[in-house]
């Protein structure tokens, strides 16, 4: 069962953990719950649910100059699979916005899978973006 599925998110989760300090060295342990003084950035990707194949989020667009570009590694038509180690092929943009989202400088670890291979590979990058515009 994937991650999404077992975990509260959002509004309903009645006990919402806000990872450390937003250190790089401090992992997400769980949903970024949003402050005044750390306000959530993301890594620059957008994402478009599809829920006719099974579900799951893939790359429709990479922001100029944000940290998914560059990577040089993030294109369109890649499935995000897991996010720090845990599945999350099916689920929808509500329940993982909250855990790509974080304060400025943290990490996050993102697996996608590449839809020509099918091969699967992982991007560490550090979150500091609150644009929109896409390259």
């Amino acid at each position: 069962m994937e991650w999404c599925r077992m975990q509260p998110f959002g509004c309903c989760d009645p006990n919402p953990v806000t990872p450390g300090d937003g250190s790089s060295s401090t992992p997400n342990k769980g949903p970024y719950v949003k402050s005044a003084r750390s306000p959530a950035v993301g890594v620059g990707i957008v994402f478009r649910e599809d829920k006719d194949n099974g579900g799951g989020l893939y790359v429709v667009a990479v922001a100029k100059g944000s940290p998914a570009m560059q990577t040089r590694q993030v294109q369109p038509g890649l499935k995000l699979m897991a996010i720090d180690d845990k599945e999350v092929s099916t689920c929808d943009a509500p329940d993982i916005a909250p855990y790509i989202l974080g304060p400025p400088g943290s990490t996050v670890k993102l697996t996608f899978r590449d839809p020509d291979s099918q091969d699967l590979f992982s991007v560490n990058m550090t979150r500091g973006w609150s644009g929109s515009a896409t390259a």
